[in-house]
This record gives structure tokens, sequence and C-alpha cells, in this order.
């Protein structure tokens, strides 16, 4: 399971400075605990030990700054690629950006979503270099004001649903193959 964030906050600069191999945001950051919690407490055993990256390497507080370069949907398929021993790939995307990015690169148009209404879930699946790769776009665990229902509600539901429906959940399969290097 790879989980995957937009990118990295500019709290890591604080906390590099602290712990130069911190990553999370910092020791107390609500999104994190959570994330935490949630595959902690609703024992999402198949979650458990997720790899958790980003998709961009800036380090910006606010999603609306990050600029997504061409080149980082790419980057991120090969840095999951680089996971030995895989023949089906799970990526829980938070947000729709990262979700998006991924699909557009993948040639996937809106269309090939399959949704998944009762869980404001989107899913699709795509063969990449003979393996099954299945994106989950779920609402993301720092949300807060006017969102934080979807992080505290609807999030921890998503993720139940995804932990108990891996290897089930009827993706569409019609999509190309492609070839990364």
């Amino acid at each position: 399971m790879i989980f995957v964030g937009l990118n990295r906050s500019d709290a890591i600069k604080r906390i590099n400075k602290i712990n130069p191999l911190s990553n999370f945001h910092t020791p107390g950051h609500v999104g994190d605990r959570r994330l935490k919690r949630f595959i902690q407490d609703l024992n999402l055993k198949n979650l458990v030990g997720g790899f958790m990256t980003d998709l961009s390497a800036q380090i910006e507080t606010n999603s609306n700054k990050v600029i997504i370069h061409d080149s980082a949907a790419e980057e991120l398929i090969n840095r999951v690629r680089s996971i030995p021993n895989l023949q089906t790939r799970h990526l829980i995307c938070f947000g729709n950006k990262v979700f998006d990015t991924l699909a557009k690169k993948l040639e996937i148009n809106k269309t090939q979503f399959n949704k998944i209404p009762e869980y404001e879930l989107k899913v699709f699946s795509k063969q990449i270099n003979n393996e099954n790769w299945h994106f989950y776009r779920v609402w993301h665990y720092s949300n807060y004001g006017g969102l934080i229902h979807k992080s505290e509600v609807v999030l921890p539901v998503q993720l139940k649903y995804i932990n108990d429906n891996i290897g089930r959940v009827g993706f569409n399969q019609s999509t190309k193959r492609v070839e990364f290097d």
C-alpha cells in the first residue's frame, strides 16, 4: 500500500533542524495523528505499514501554491516501481490534485473513473509494465474548517472500504498498457 500526498509541508524546515530524518510535519500534527488513529483504531491490517510519499518535492504549506511539474507523476511511478516483487500495487491518493495528475499522466480520462458515491470514492486501474496498479482518491487527512467532516467522518469510511475490498473493487479494466523506463 502506497499513500500519496501532494507535497511536503514547510514545517519540515523546522523539523529537519531538530531531527533531520523526520518523515511527518511535526510530532503533534493533527492530520498525521488522525491518519494514524484511523488505521490503528479501525484495525486496517491491509493498510498498516504502508509507504507514504509525495507527488511533489516542493516544500509549501498552501497546496494551492504547489506546482506540479510534468515529470512528477513519472518520477513517482518509478519510485513506487523500485519496491520489488509486487504484481499488484495500490495507491491511496490524498485529494483530487494528486489523483487527477496521475490519471492524466496515465491517459485515464474522468469518464473512466469508477465512482463509488456512497463512499465519495473514485478509483481507476492501469497496467504498468505488466503490473496491476489501482488508484484510489480519498479525502485528505489534514482538512480543517468547513472540510473537517471529510477528514473526520468520510475518510475513515473510505479507508475501511479500501482495506476490506483490496482486490475485489470493480475497477474499469479496459485501459491501455503503459511502459516506463
